[in-house]
């Protein structure tokens, strides 16, 4: 297996565990709608915050790799947490 094959193929498996990431960040949110407790609301925060964080290092992994260019990068991780907040902002 070639450098570049390799490279490939994590390309594709950051972008599936941003496409996963996503959807947790869909499932908490959800969760954390219907929650009361203080507690619980916490942790829903703190677990959005960090697969938040999560998909910021994941773009940069991908540009490290070489497939996106630095306006790609930040087109990508905007347009992630902008489908997001508008899926939100749909259950709401």
């Amino acid at each position: 297996m070639t450098a570049l094959q390799k490279s490939q193929d994590i390309s594709l498996d950051v972008n599936d565990e941003i496409g996963m990431l996503r959807c947790i960040i869909r499932r908490v949110y959800r969760l954390a709608l219907e929650e009361e407790s203080l507690d619980a609301l916490e942790h829903a925060a703190q677990t959005l915050s960090t697969a938040i964080n999560r998909v910021g290092s994941l773009v940069k992994l991908q540009s490290q790799l070489g497939k996106t260019d630095r306006d790609e990068i930040i087109a990508s991780f905007n347009g992630a947490l902008t489908e997001v907040v508008r899926q939100m902002r749909l259950e709401l």
